[in-house]
């Protein structure tokens, strides 16, 4: 049986994976097969908030993306794809971002120096003061491409992702892959919108059958912006805002609310400077 620390994290993937769902205490309950009274206090006391407060403040922090990738769609628009009503939704970002939804769009759409504004979120320099419309350098091959459903045999991490304890992880990862299946990093948070060290990230990579000491996670399939990325760890941030802010809309498309992964051909080193990857973006035709 899963340690109660593991299996809460399983509880957060899950969460993450179907948040805009209506999920329920007892559903997780029946799912995990905790006691409510056990999952909510165990809940609480490694993630350190509540179960309902967790789902409220990730559909809230998921829209900042929503809003990004579509400047046009109306405050109640993006209100309804969180499940809120738009004064609902106003008051729960403002608690998140101290801002009103409206306020941070205004700063987005104008390209302010973020340093005016510094409020908003703290990490959050890089992503929106972008201005670059060329093509990153850094994009060596950029398109789209339906995918199937895989699932991901994995170990899930809550915490800081440069923290040593991740390089421990791929290690272990590495040895259960005896198959040199490409490596599968999903990442339910951003560290430029979510405290860095509150961030939930699942390693691992494709898995026919389920394998005892890993967890199981279901990818959703469907349709993908697929992008090779191959240089500085510095540049991703900005590689991913011209995505969302300028290629997407430019080809007619929209972030939907599907996980987004990067994919590796081998453990990611967390001491190199530069990376390589494939980026996988979840998009819908606008």
């Amino acid at each position: 049986m899963k340690n109660i620390e593991q299996a809460i994290y399983e509880i957060m993937v899950y969460i993450n994976l179907n948040l805009f769902e209506y999920i329920t205490l007892d559903e997780l309950s029946s799912r995990f097969s905790y006691s409510k009274y056990h999952l909510h206090r165990k809940f609480k006391d490694i993630v350190g908030i509540n179960l309902n407060d967790y789902i409220k403040r990730r559909r809230i922090e998921s829209s900042i993306y929503y809003l990004s990738a579509n400047p046009e769609a109306s405050i109640t628009e993006v209100a309804g794809y969180c499940g809120y009503s738009s004064a609902t939704y106003s008051r729960e970002f403002r608690k998140v971002f101290n801002r009103k939804p409206t306020e941070w769009r205004n700063i987005y759409k104008k390209d302010k120096d973020f340093k005016k504004d510094s409020n908003i979120c703290k990490n959050y320099e890089q992503f929106i003061c972008y201005n670059d419309y060329g093509i990153p350098r850094e994009i060596k091959n950029i398109g789209t491409a339906i995918i199937s459903k895989r699932n991901i045999n994995a170990v899930i991490y809550y915490g800081n992702y440069h923290d040593e304890r991740v390089r421990d992880i791929w290690n272990t990862i590495d040895q259960y892959n005896s198959q040199k299946k490409p490596f599968i990093l999903i990442s339910m948070n951003s560290p430029a919108v979510t405290n860095i060290n509150c961030c939930l990230y699942v390693l691992g990579f494709d898995g026919d059958s389920d394998i005892s000491g890993l967890s199981s996670t279901m990818l959703e399939g469907g349709e993908y912006l697929v992008v090779d990325y191959e240089g500085s760890r510095e540049k991703l941030i900005e590689t991913y805002t011209w995505i969302i802010k300028y290629y997407l809309s430019n080809k007619g498309l929209k972030y939907d609310y599907r996980v987004q992964f990067h994919e590796y051909d081998k453990i990611p080193d967390l001491g190199e400077s530069n990376l390589s990857c494939r980026i996988h973006i979840p998009i819908c035709h606008a």
